[in-house]
């Protein structure tokens, strides 16, 4: 071996290095992107809000029941 190469320890301490640098860059940006998240939902919430008290909430509409023949004769029977 010469004296230029790195021992093996030594590659060690670098790609040790070169992990935690990139550990702590990747929760950098996962901190990042949680905030814009937040922000997100947020947002998403308060128009949701605007949405119900506007009166345009999702809600089906209520089923039509069929009406019998019975039924219909009864109904024009009464004038109804």
């Amino acid at each position: 071996m010469s004296d230029d190469e790195p021992t093996r320890k030594e590659v060690e301490k670098i790609e040790k290095r070169d992990m935690i640098a990139e550990a702590n860059q990747a929760a950098a940006r996962i901190e990042t992107a949680n905030l814009k998240m937040a922000a997100n939902i947020s947002k998403m919430e308060t128009m949701m809000v605007e949405k119900t008290l506007a009166g345009n909430a999702e809600v089906t509409p209520p089923e039509k029941k069929e009406e019998s023949a019975a039924e219909y004769a009864a109904r024009v029977i009464k004038n109804e």
